[in-house]
């Protein structure tokens, strides 16, 4: 499959579907002045091309939640798709980042309170394919609803 680059027009859309994921087409073709059969072909070739992912997230700036940067080492190249497969299946992974350096895997992580943190932080240090290298404990989100 030939996958296309995201033209000025699908920014605009994906634009406005940040700021509102639940805007309807209509709306956003009456804000972009194009048809709403437009928007929603674009929107639904974005989503079967994989350019764009519609989720819902937790809002961790509203909920008062603790994160923290993880500083992994994936132990063997042929242990990335095995780890991950597992960050795909923890719900409190937020983000996970290939890395330069020693620590070669970066993990977003978040826990309710100070407690539950450090179970999922001590949880790692368990997981056959990493090794664990390092954690920074975050503050409160400043940008974005995560």
């Amino acid at each position: 499959m030939l996958i296309m680059a995201l033209d000025d027009m699908d920014l605009s859309i994906t634009k406005l579907l940040r700021q509102n994921p639940r805007m309807p087409y209509t709306k956003i073709a009456d804000t972009l002045g194009i048809s709403r059969v437009t928007v929603k072909h674009r929107i639904d070739k974005m989503l079967a091309e994989e350019l764009i992912i519609l989720s819902a997230r937790t809002n961790i700036k509203n909920q008062g939640g603790k994160m923290a940067m993880l500083g992994l080492e994936v132990k063997s190249e042929d242990l990335w798709d095995e780890c991950m497969l597992k960050l795909n299946s923890l719900p409190w992974v937020l983000m996970g980042f290939k890395a330069m350096g020693k620590s070669n895997l970066r993990v977003l992580i978040y826990g309710e309170t100070d407690e539950i943190l450090e179970r999922h932080i001590d949880d790692f240090r368990y997981y056959h394919c990493v090794n664990f290298i390092e954690v920074e404990i975050l503050g409160k989100p400043i940008v974005g609803p995560y």
